[in-house]
């Protein structure tokens, strides 16, 4: 994407609280010019949440720009429509792979404070805490992950490392 246009964004989570979804919607409809399009990806694990997800993102004042698209299996045709991934979850949780996945696809993230972790130090993974710090970070989107350097990080040598190293302990 050229830095002269608003980021298309995408989102990938089950419909569940947990995942902030509903939030991030809010956050980005408060702030219209941060940003071209929502997509946002993902099973109705909590109908009722799904169902406010769905309000939210029919919004007339969203004026068309978010699609609630439902469960997707192709992740890999997912990615190349969108600019930048938002994983918006408010509960704490582990990493969530789609980070990874968008990264090897060279596209940069935006998270949530509670998921950051150490690890996305110098990858094109970017922390906000809510509210007008996600336009901020939607503005300042950086560029492409480097193959390499997800491999070294998060590639089979290290997740076995992790494994021998925990299997010792």
């Amino acid at each position: 994407r050229t830095t002269h246009r608003p980021p298309g964004v995408g989102v990938l989570a089950r419909l569940i609280p947990e995942k902030g979804v509903l939030e991030a919607i809010g956050e980005l409809g408060a702030q219209p010019d941060a940003w071209a399009a929502l997509r946002i990806g993902g099973g109705a694990q909590d109908p009722a949440y799904a169902q406010r997800v769905r309000a939210a993102a029919d919004d007339p004042r969203l004026g068309g720009r978010a699609a609630l698209l439902g469960p997707l299996d192709d992740v890999s045709g997912f990615l190349p429509e969108i600019d930048v991934l938002l994983a918006p979850s408010t509960g704490h949780e582990g990493q969530p792979p789609v980070i990874l996945e968008a990264l090897a696809h060279g596209k940069p993230v935006i998270v949530r404070r509670p998921i950051w972790s150490p690890d996305f130090t110098g990858l094109p993974v970017t922390a906000y805490d809510g509210g007008t710090e996600l336009a901020a970070a939607l503005r300042a989107a950086p560029g492409p992950a480097v193959p390499a350097e997800l491999h070294a990080r998060f590639g089979p040598a290290q997740a076995l490392a992790a494994i021998l190293g925990a299997a010792r302990s």
